[in-house]
């Protein structure tokens, strides 16, 4: 009996251990997981950020060569 009070015991401590490690893994990835996120929503920002900085500058190439042609033209007539 006092050998089934024993295992019993053991068993309730080696429970209790591996509760903590998987609450501590659970906090790890859920931290983990936070962290990808802001990093993600960083990206995107920055990606966002430069598809409007490509936007400009496409639309001025296009008018300094609107501009350029126009002025070539006015030079040949």
């Amino acid at each position: 009996m006092i050998s089934l009070e024993q295992e019993k015991y053991a068993l309730r401590r080696k429970l209790d251990n591996l509760e903590g490690e998987y609450e501590g893994r659970v906090s790890e990835y859920q931290a983990d997981l936070t962290a990808l996120k802001k990093e993600l929503n960083d990206q995107q920002t920055t990606l966002k950020q430069y598809e409007r900085e490509k936007g400009k500058m496409v639309q001025e190439l296009m008018e300094q060569n609107h501009r350029l042609t126009t002025e070539l033209k006015q030079v040949s007539d």
